[in-house]
Order: C-alpha cells, then sequence, then structure tokens
C-alpha cells in the first residue's frame, strides 16, 4: 500500500507535431512515499524477518551456482557411462550455464509485458 506512486514519464505529445516533448522540464518525477510504521515497509520489518529472507535469499544463489558446477567433477565418468564423447558430456553444463546468460534476456520482457 505505498501511496503516491507514479513512474517517471514524460508529458503527452504536443498539439502541434504529435511528438513527445524531449525537454527535461517536461518530465516529471515521482517518489514512493510510505505511511509511518506501515508493516508493508521494509524497513519497518522485524530483524528476524528480514535475516530469514537474506537467508532464503542465499540458499537460492548458492542452489542456483552449486547446480551449475557440481556436475563438472563426474564428466568422465558421464560420457564413459552413456557412450558420448566427453565435449558432448561437457554440453550440460554448457547449456546451464547459457540459460543463466540468455534465460532473463527472454523471461525479463515476458514478464514485464504480461505481469503488469
Amino acid at each position: 500500500r505505498p501511496h503516491n506512486y507514479v513512474s517517471r514519464h514524460e508529458e503527452p505529445p504536443n498539439e502541434k507535431n504529435d511528438t513527445p516533448s524531449q525537454s527535461k522540464s517536461d518530465e516529471v518525477e515521482h517518489r514512493l512515499e510510505w505511511e509511518p510504521n506501515d508493516p508493508e515497509n521494509p524497513r519497518n520489518w522485524r530483524t528476524a524477518y528480514k535475516g530469514w529472507l537474506t537467508f532464503q535469499l542465499g540458499m537460492l544463489a548458492l542452489g542456483s551456482s552449486l547446480g551449475s558446477s557440481i556436475i563438472s567433477p563426474a564428466n568422465k565418468a558421464i560420457s564413459e557411462y552413456t557412450h558420448v564423447s566427453p565435449e558432448v558430456a561437457t554440453l550440460s553444463l554448457s547449456l546451464y550455464v547459457l540459460g543463466f546468460a540468455f534465460g532473463p534476456m527472454l523471461w525479463g520482457p515476458i514478464g514485464e509485458v504480461l505481469c503488469t
């Protein structure tokens, strides 16, 4: 329940040429403000709750980095067990890291369009 939240925007097009104004003075900036003691304001959360959220985010980061590197020592065993070359066995790690690179570029804009 933040109050007075409006994103930064430019004024509507001029009547003369139907293009947005390019002047810096035409931009309007609004700030996000909270009521005093608002329980949804992160600054008012209990320290234990903030610590719990930090721990959860740390475990999420650990899980994703661990998932990308834990298979590396087993590449030789995987290639022998599945009867593929070591290059093909390394492909699983390569595709995982490629997903880290291109996943946000794909899902970020989709989330902005569909989830707003």
